[in-house]
């Protein structure tokens, strides 16, 4: 009888402390664990040496996501490579970027990231580290920089991309 007393004890210590480990695992995740992420793809045509899986996506300094794939695709048609970089971003940090209705004082509606993109942001990579040379994806409006849409964005939303100053120099120097 009093082995079955101890059996109960030890289960009820075990439940216990697998409930107190996933309540630490979903307060460690800022409680969005689960929560939904937007995802984003940026076509690069250059080298991204240097950018990692978990790299920032930042738009003006403020951390937005984080680079979640990146893969290399072959068009056949045009012979030229292209790197599809995916990121997931945080709908909460995107709210942000709708700015205030002024006449109602709310906050905007409907997709952000579609607007903002008609308004010209657009992806560049940029120097994290000039030591290490790690690489991150910078957001920002520039309409006055060409920006390259693939249109092969699947169903994540495609933000174009415009080559660095130093990409730029590069392709001159190479054509």
């Amino acid at each position: 009888m009093k082995r079955r007393g101890n059996a109960t004890l030890i289960g009820a210590f075990v439940v216990f402390g697998l409930l107190l480990l996933l309540a630490a695992a979903i307060a460690a995740g800022g409680g969005k664990l689960f929560a939904r992420k937007e995802r984003v793809v940026m076509h690069f045509s250059g080298s991204i040496y240097g950018l990692q899986l978990g790299a920032p996506v930042v738009f003006r300094g403020v951390r937005l996501g984080s680079v979640s794939s990146i893969g290399l695709v072959y068009d056949k048609a045009s012979d030229n490579f292209s790197i599809p970089v995916q990121a997931d971003l945080e709908p909460d940090a995107i709210r942000g970027l709708a700015g205030i209705d002024v006449e109602n004082g709310k906050d905007a509606k409907g997709p952000v990231l579609p607007s903002l993109v008609a308004r010209g942001l657009s992806a560049q990579l940029s120097m994290q580290s000039l030591l290490t040379g790690q690489l991150y994806v910078d957001l920002d409006i520039r309409p006055d920089k060409p920006a390259v849409l693939r249109g092969k964005g699947g169903d994540a939303l495609e933000i174009p991309t415009s080559a660095t100053a130093i990409q730029n120099l590069k392709n001159q120097i190479d054509g």
